[in-house]
């Protein structure tokens, strides 16, 4: 399955921690796991090894050429969720 999973936290916390380990465990089940994340965001980094995809948005400002970015995102990937 293709799944994007979105998270607007920079730092450490418990909801980026929960979408790290939720993100590696789907991808280690073997579904395609793309994260969004703000750049400069902690758990943008924690994905080197390659196993799940990152695309940086600045998520708190979204322009209509940032959504139209995000929707190319989606279709060329083929996301089949949205978390």
């Amino acid at each position: 399955m293709n799944i994007m999973e979105i998270t607007s936290g920079t730092d450490v916390n418990g909801a980026v921690r929960h979408c790290l380990l939720l993100s590696r465990e789907l991808a280690r089940r073997g579904n395609r796991v793309t994260l969004v994340c703000r750049p400069g965001a902690w758990i943008g980094d924690q994905f080197a090894d390659g196993s799940v995809e990152v695309v940086r948005s600045d998520l708190h400002r979204l322009p209509l050429d940032e959504l139209r970015r995000m929707a190319a995102v989606v279709r060329e990937r083929g996301i089949e969720v949205i978390h």
